[in-house]
């Protein structure tokens, strides 16, 4: 056993560099380890690993150019004294430090209130974290112990640990269905079609962070994801609060009791909530006597002291403490169901809940409804007025928003069962709010929108199993947009089918009736089927579409026309029948001009120039693009002019005018990373680095693909993903890095096949072609490219690309080898091929 032990470290004075790096990285003292990791590259430069580690501390202590500078360093060392580039652990190493030096670091919203009395629990939960062997800790307690406020400084302290930092996630109002979702919403994680858990560990593996998973107890059952997680994620860690532990292998419980009665912890905290209640009051030494009794009465629970507390507006320290302890003795004779452990607290919500006159009871039961915060407006509507319920610490203040703790908001729904009434109001009030904001523009309004997008979903759920239509189709349409644009297709998805089955709605718009109902039902079908197609099943969409845009014809209704032909039109783009989505788009422009809708007009204008660039009609969809980016400048829709500005380029690229796209592309990337719009940075990226491909920069060109590609990695989108494989495999076709080439073009190709994206996998086969004709293989590679040439699926840069390689394939052969290509190839099968490659 001896032999396993570390040694202190007053006695690691003659130990290596490495070790030592290793030996302070272990134990959390970065600055020490960057130390001694830069001695040790002063000995040994061309050790890339030392780099590696190096870039790793730099990261975590937050030296972001260093860590950046230090691959830069490292690339020049290796090519001076190997001739070689730096590995791909290296150079997706260098991609992830340059992702989360633009990234948000954790989501832990600011307290209001100072942190008292888990200093010491604070700091050896920061020293377990720092632990290698230590990757999941689960604290527990009672409910109202303060595990959250613990595991939020915890988070708060321990993010510059981790280089994608610390993110908490409030499980509260999760089901187990929810679970995967709720996470990758916490990250705007896009799913996409698939298994969405494989989704969420993909994305997660590459990532180094602290998940805090916040109120685990109800979601047991699905332990094993956590180990899924630990598993995919090696760099993750995870802090669960739970009232009951997990169960699982590795996992450390660090168990919560309640602050030790008579400590400066549990004083200070009863007098800072009675300062809040009374700012003047001050406490002599019998009144510290009987706080101290309240505090071991409570049983030390931070929300009890909290709530007793509020009291002190209206009662004595001393009648504070009679009351609590009248409530006990009655919980002990009168309800012996309830555990000796957890008296003190429901003594609390006993005595409080009987010092509420009837209508301060009515509000605190309906304000159990909300999820997620609420708003005072949105409290006020729905259950009355309720400051007095602020004054008693029974409502917590969040900034401009309130909110329930949810053990206080447990018990207060323990009294809202059979009271349909408060439910039927929520999602009332959620269905006209979600109607007013169903149109916004304004990026600075969605983050607003985000945080009430619980309570939509609550109404959504509660309308359905009610079969409120008035309320569904106030959601709707707000509800679609929302998800549409953050991504969260699957999320989107779901929420439609479970309406639709709500309402036992047919699989057709075919015979629907022309009533409030059918029009709901018509419109759910539609938005279902968008999402169908963002999941990668466009061919499954086509006939549902179709149903519900002859049913709006009859209807009249031609918004909804309009958003059927989009529709139509995208689903015919992602099936690559530019041709039919170049009609839909049409149609949907001459609705949108006759009913004056600039919004609309400018959708269609930029969809029918992404059909008619894949068409090579360059010069009409350059004027058309041009008119679409006027009117969206006009709009101030800061998405659309980024969308808009990228397929200018396109257009302006395809002529070869890369000096004018550069400007668009950089205004682009500025708009994309300002309003946080991933999918559009990293399609600006691509673009750019296409340019600097051609002119031959190709080491600069990757550094933009890599960028490209770990943006799209994460926010989850399949068909970006396999566009940037493409293009980074294609950088290193360049560079002449076979190796790295063909793992790049082996994963598009993969990706590819898997979304039914065959214009994708045709361009990544032609680099495929050409490193197999680089290795004596020329006959294939011209037969290869032979059959991306006729394949109906081939776009016009594709075949560009095949030009520029026969001109080199063709060195050393036969000059009818340029001619042989166009009758060769034609009997191999892509499937086949594709199969033959991977």
């Amino acid at each position: 056993m001896d032999a396993c032990r570390t040694c202190p470290p007053a006695r690691t004075g003659s130990a290596n560099p490495h070790t030592l790096t290793q030996f302070h990285t272990q134990r959390g003292h970065f600055t020490e380890a960057i130390s001694f990791a830069s001695r040790l590259l002063s000995f040994d430069p061309w050790r890339e690993e030392a780099h590696r580690q190096l870039m790793l501390l730099q990261a975590r202590t937050g030296q972001w150019t260093g860590a950046l500078a230090q691959y830069e360093t490292c690339k020049k060392i290796l090519e001076k004294e190997l001739g070689v580039e730096p590995s791909l652990e290296t150079t997706s190493l260098y991609e992830r430090i340059r992702s989360a030096r633009q990234a948000s670091r954790h989501n832990i919203t600011a307290s209001s209130t100072e942190f008292i009395g888990r200093e010491i629990e604070l700091e050896n939960l920061r020293q377990r974290l720092a632990d290698p062997a230590c990757r999941l800790i689960t604290l527990t307690g009672l409910g109202g112990i303060g595990k959250t406020r613990l595991a939020q400084e915890t988070a708060r302290a321990c993010a510059d640990m981790f280089i994608n930092g610390a993110w908490m996630i409030s499980l509260a109002a999760v089901d187990v269905d929810g679970l995967v979702p709720a996470i990758g919403n916490t990250f705007d994680f896009p799913f996409t079609k698939g298994d969405a858990k494989k989704q969420l560990l993909n994305f997660l593996r590459q990532k180094e962070l602290l998940l805090v998973m916040d109120n685990f107890e109800h979601l047991l059952e699905s332990s094993a994801l956590v180990s899924e997680i630990l598993q995919a994620a090696p760099d993750a860690k995870i802090l669960v609060t739970s009232r009951a532990r997990l169960d699982i292998e590795g996992e450390w419980v660090v168990e919560l009791s309640g602050l030790e009665s008579g400590s400066m912890g549990a004083d200070q905290l009863f007098v800072q909530s009675a300062r809040r209640a009374r700012a003047e009051i001050q406490f002599g030494e019998e009144e510290k006597v009987r706080v101290a009794e309240i505090c071991r009465l409570v049983g030390g629970l931070p929300l009890g002291i909290e709530i007793a507390a509020a009291w002190i507006r209206s009662m004595t320290v001393e009648s504070i403490r009679d009351e609590i302890q009248k409530s006990l003795d009655f919980l002990a004779s009168s309800r012996r169901d309830i555990p000796e452990r957890q008296r003190s607290l429901r003594a609390v919500f006993e005595s409080s809940w009987a010092r509420l006159n009837e209508a301060e009871q009515k509000t605190f039961v309906v304000l159990s409804v909300f999820r997620g915060g609420f708003t005072r407006e949105a409290a006020e509507a729905v259950a009355g007025k309720f400051d007095s319920l602020i004054d008693k610490s029974l409502v917590q203040r969040n900034g401009e928003r309130f909110e329930l703790h949810e053990v206080t908001r447990q018990f207060a729904e323990e009294n809202l069962r059979g009271k349909k009434k408060a439910r039927d109001a929520h999602a009332a009030y959620f269905a006209k709010w979600a109607g007013e904001r169903a149109k916004w523009n304004e990026r600075a309004s969605f983050a607003v929108m985000t945080k009430d997008f619980e309570n939509v979903r609550a109404a959504w759920m509660w309308a359905g199993e009610q079969k409120v239509v008035a309320a569904l189709s106030g959601l709707v349409h707000f509800t679609k947009r929302y998800l549409d644009i953050q991504g969260r297709y699957r999320e989107g998805f779901d929420l439609m089918e479970r309406a639709l089955k709500d309402l036992n709605a047919p699989d057709n718009a075919d015979d629907l009736p022309l009533d409030e109902r059918g029009q709901l039902i018509a419109r759910l079908l539609t938005y279902k089927a968008l999402f169908m197609g963002d999941l990668g099943r466009s061919d499954e969409t086509a006939p549902i579409l179709e149903a519900c845009l002859a049913y709006f014809r009859r209807t009249g209704d031609k918004l909804q026309i309009m958003a059927c032909l989009n529709a139509l039109g995208i689903t015919q783009r992602f099936l690559g029948n530019e041709e039919k989505a170049a009609d839909y788009f049409r149609a949907q422009l001459e609705i949108a001009r006759e009913l004056k809708n600039r919004h609309e007009e400018a959708t269609a204008l930029n969809n029918l120039c992404t059909a008619m660039n894949v068409m090579e009609n360059f010069v009409e969809a350059e004027q058309m693009l041009k008119e679409c980016l006027v009117i969206r400048r006009e709009l101030n829709d800061e998405a659309g002019i980024s969308s808009t500005l990228i397929n200018l380029g396109v257009a302006l690229y395809n002529h070869g005018r890369d000096a004018e796209v550069k400007p668009l592309l950089y205004e682009a990337i500025e708009i994309s990373r300002r309003i946080n719009q991933p999918r559009n940075l990293a399609g600006a990226l691509g673009n750019l680095g296409g340019i600097l491909k051609r002119e031959g920069q190709y080491g600069e060109a990757l550094k933009l693909f890599m960028q490209g590609l770990e943006t799209h990695r994460n926010t989850g989108y399949p068909y970006g993903i396999a566009i940037a494989l493409d293009n980074v495999g294609t950088a290193y076709y360049y560079l002449g890095n076979e190796r790295e080439a063909l793992y790049y073009l082996r994963q598009s190709i993969r990706e590819a096949r898997d979304i039914k994206a065959d214009f994708i996998a045709l361009d990544a086969l032609v680099w495929v072609a050409g490193i197999r004709a680089r290795n004596g293989e020329k006959q294939f590679a011209l037969e290869l490219l032979g059959m991306i040439r006729h394949h109906p699926k081939t776009d016009p840069e594709t075949v560009q690309n095949i030009e520029e390689l026969l001109s080199h394939i063709a060195v050393g052969m036969n000059l009818k080898s340029l001619h042989v290509v166009g009758e060769t190839g034609k009997g191999l099968d892509l499937s086949t091929v594709i199969n033959d490659i991977l």
